[in-house]
Order: C-alpha cells, then structure tokens, then sequence
C-alpha cells in the first residue's frame, strides 16, 4: 500500500499527539499556522485533549502556562517556526521558574531548507538551550522509509 505525504503527516501527529496524551497532557494550546497544520487537526480530532488557541504566539505561551499552573498536568503548545517559536521564549523561561512543564511542538523547516534559506528563515534549534532543564527532541522529517510495512 503507498501512501501518500498527506498520509504520513496524518499518522505520524496522530502517534504525536496520542504519545502526549499518554504522558498526562489533557490541553493542548494552538495558534494556528500553515506549517503546523497537520499538528493541528489531530489536536482538535483527540477526543480526549481540550484545544485552545490564541492568535498570539507571547499570549499563547501564557495562557499554556496558566492552564499547566492551574491543572498541575504538562500542557503542550503549537506553533509554526522561526519567530512564532521566539515568541514563546519569555512563557517557557517562566516555566522553568515555577517547574511548570510545557511541552512545545514546534514546526521547523527541514534542515536541507534551511541551510540553503534566505536569511528570513530561521531554525528553531538552539531557542530554548539555556533553558535547562529540558528535553530537546528533532524528530526527523516524515518518509514513506519510516513506515515499513504500510
């Protein structure tokens, strides 16, 4: 069976989402974006998630921060890349403050983009490294090679 670009996003933010939902997220936070499209659909489709969205990156990341302080659980945000990602910055500094965990899901460009981008394109990566203690996970960019056996 082949499946198609559209296809493989779909399955893998379903896993995404789901894998977030099994480690205590309940909220998921979205402004919404073309790039973080698929991750957003299958926020919105989780029967078990409550979707906010904001159409401000800073606001956004403080209103995830509210929601984790007020529901003691992990609240995952949404964002499309480069400045939306910057955007978050002061809302995640804050959380390592209180040791509130939010659990960005950020939509970079592919590396081969961006090494080859106008500099208006900026990566994600490096953001947040003097934010510690945090997890920083590339997950790599969706190929039919990743789904062996579909």
């Amino acid at each position: 069976m082949s499946l198609n670009q559209a296809a493989l996003n779909r399955v893998w933010t379903q896993v995404l989402i789901e894998e977030c939902y099994r480690q205590g997220v309940r909220h998921i936070c979205i402004a919404p974006g073309s790039r973080s499209t698929p991750l957003t659909l299958e926020a919105v489709a989780h029967p078990d998630m409550t979707v906010h969205t904001h159409f401000d990156e800073r606001g956004l990341g403080f209103l995830a921060l509210g929601l984790a302080k007020s529901t003691h659980t992990p609240v995952a945000v949404i964002v499309t890349s480069g400045t939306a990602v910057a955007n978050l910055l002061p809302a995640v500094a804050e959380s390592k403050l209180t040791k509130e965990p939010l659990v960005l899901l950020t939509s970079d460009r592919p590396l081969s983009w961006l090494a080859a981008a106008p500099i208006k394109l900026s990566s994600n990566r490096g953001s947040f490294l003097s934010m510690s203690p945090m997890r920083l996970i590339y997950l790599p960019q969706v190929r039919r090679s990743l789904f062996h056996g579909f």
